[in-house]
């Protein structure tokens, strides 16, 4: 995927708030990652296999 600097200093609005598409593309990428934590620590705590990802 190819992304100009202009695209990704496109402002998001939002009621109440408004941020750059980097920001956005950013964020989403840091959640995902959080996400796969919890669920790797959740499977730890619950003594399931750890996740296979092929």
């Amino acid at each position: 995927m190819q992304v100009t600097e202009e695209q990704l200093d496109k402002m998001l609005e939002f009621p109440g708030m408004s941020f750059p598409m980097f920001e956005m593309v950013s964020f989403n990428i840091y959640r995902e990652a959080n996400c796969i934590g919890q669920i790797a620590l959740w499977r730890r705590l619950l003594n399931y296999d750890a996740m296979k990802y092929m």
